[in-house]
C-alpha cells in the first residue's frame, strides 16, 4: 500500500513541477515526506510527456516562468502543441494577467477589471477552442475552471473542475477549487452526489471541505486517521491546528502550532492564526518572539506583517503608520483576499476611537465578500 501511494504521490508532484502548481507540489511532497522510500524509483516522466522537438523550448520556457517572467514563458511557447506546453503558456498567460490586474489596482485609486476580463474571455475561449479540437487532459480542463470562476461562472467552473479531478485525482489545487465554490452543506451533497473518482484523496478532500464548513468535530475525526497514514505530515497537523482554534479550544491550538513549529520551524502558513491564539491568551512573550522570528524567515509574507501588526496592537494599542502601510499592500497585492489585514486595519481603527461602529461593519462586509463562509466576523 505504501509503495502504491508513494508511486502516485512522485507522480503527482512531477506532474504538478512540470507545469508551475507550487501548491499541489507542496501539498503532495509534504505526504510524500511521510512515507518509507521504495528501494527502486519509476523514472521521471517529463521526457515522456513532452516530443523531442519541444523539450529545450520547454526547458526555456520554464526557466521564464520560475523567474516569474509570465509574458516571456507564454511567447515562447506560442508554437508548442504537447499538452504541457499548452498548459503552461495559458497559465502563465493567466498569472500575467492577474499580476497585471493587482499592479493596476495598486497604481489607481479605482480598480479597473476591464482589461483582466478581456483576457480571461481571450483565455477561455481558446481554452474551448483546444477541447473543441482535441480534448483536453485535466490540467488544462483545472486551467478553464479557475478562469470560469473568475468569470462569475461558477457552475461551468465547477463542472470543468470535477472532470479535472476525474483525470488527475492528485491535483490537489482543483480539489481546493472546488472546496471555495461550495458555501453550504447542501452545495456538498451535490457535489458528493456527482460522478467523483473513487480515491483515497477524497478522504482527504472530505476533511478540509469539513473543516472549511465549521464541520470541526467531523474534520479533526478525519484528520486525525489520516495522520496514521500521514504521521509526520505538517499540513495535516496545520489543519488540526485550524480546527482546534475553530472550536475555540486555544489552550490545544497553541500546543498544536507549538508543535508544528518544532517538526517546521521556518513554516510561514497560518502563523497569523497563532499569533491571534496568542494575543488572545495574553502571550505577551511568545508573541514578540514570533513576531521577531517571522521577520527574520520573512518579513514582506502576508502572514509576517499580520503577526507584527497584532504585536503592535497588543503593545500599543494601535499601529505604527509603517504597518498600516504594509497591511494597505497587503489588501491590494492579494487581490483583497487576506481577510487577516482587513481585520487588523479594522481593529486599527476602533483602537484609536475613530467610528468604531463602521470600522467593525467594513471589516465584516469585507471578509464575507471573500469567503461566506467565515464564522470570525
Amino acid at each position: 500500500m505504501a509503495a502504491s501511494l508513494y508511486g502516485e504521490l512522485l507522480e503527482a508532484i512531477q506532474q504538478s513541477q512540470m507545469r508551475g502548481l507550487v501548491n499541489t507540489t507542496e501539498w503532495a511532497s509534504d505526504l510524500l515526506a511521510c512515507l518509507p522510500s521504495p528501494e527502486a524509483l519509476p523514472p521521471l516522466s517529463f521526457q515522456a510527456q513532452t516530443p523531442p522537438k519541444e523539450l529545450a523550448t520547454f526547458l526555456l520556457a520554464r526557466s521564464f516562468f520560475d523567474k516569474r517572467e509570465f509574458q516571456r514563458c507564454a511567447h515562447a511557447l506560442k508554437d508548442m502543441e504537447s499538452d504541457v506546453c499548452v498548459f503552461l503558456k495559458f497559465y502563465a498567460t493567466f498569472l500575467g494577467a492577474e499580476r497585471d490586474a493587482t499592479t493596476s489596482a495598486m497604481s489607481t485609486s479605482t480598480a479597473d477589471a476591464t482589461p483582466r476580463n478581456k483576457q480571461l474571455l481571450e483565455l477561455r475561449r481558446a481554452l474551448q477552442a483546444r477541447k473543441e479540437k482535441q480534448g483536453l487532459d485535466p490540467y488544462c480542463s483545472y486551467l478553464l475552471g479557475i478562469v470560469l470562476r473568475d468569470l462569475k461562472l461558477k457552475t461551468d467552473a465547477k463542472a470543468y473542475l470535477i472532470e479535472s479531478v476525474r483525470g488527475a485525482p492528485l491535483l490537489w489545487a482543483a480539489w481546493h477549487e472546488l472546496a471555495s465554490l461550495c458555501t453550504g452543506k447542501r452545495d456538498v451533497d451535490q457535489l458528493f452526489a456527482q460522478d467523483l473518482p473513487e480515491h483515497w484523496v477524497l478522504k482527504h478532500f472530505r476533511a478540509y471541505i469539513s473543516l472549511e464548513l465549521q464541520l470541526n468535530k467531523e474534520a479533526l475525526t478525519i484528520y486525525r486517521d489520516l495522520e496514521a497514514t500521514f504521521p509526520e505530515s505538517t499540513f495535516i497537523l496545520a489543519q488540526i491546528g485550524l480546527a482546534y482554534n475553530n472550536m475555540r479550544d486555544l489552550e490545544r491550538t497553541q500546543e498544536t502550532f507549538e508543535a508544528l513549529a518544532v517538526v517546521d520551524p521556518y513554516r510561514l502558513n497560518h502563523v497569523d492564526v497563532y499569533s491571534n491564539v496568542l494575543y488572545v491568551l495574553d502571550k505577551t512573550a511568545e508573541l514578540s518572539h514570533l513576531a521577531h522570528h517571522v521577520c527574520k524567515v520573512d518579513a514582506y509574507r502576508p502572514e509576517s506583517c499580520c503577526v507584527v501588526g497584532m504585536l503592535n496592537l497588543f503593545q500599543f494599542a494601535t499601529m505604527s503608520i509603517a504597518i498600516m502601510i504594509v497591511l494597505s499592500h497587503l489588501i491590494f497585492i492579494h487581490a483583497v483576499r487576506y481577510i487577516a489585514a482587513h481585520a487588523l486595519n479594522g481593529l486599527h481603527s476602533c483602537c484609536v476611537r475613530v467610528t468604531q461602529w463602521q470600522a467593525l461593519m467594513w471589516v465584516k462586509v469585507k471578509a464575507l465578500d471573500n469567503n461566506c463562509k467565515l464564522f470570525h466576523v
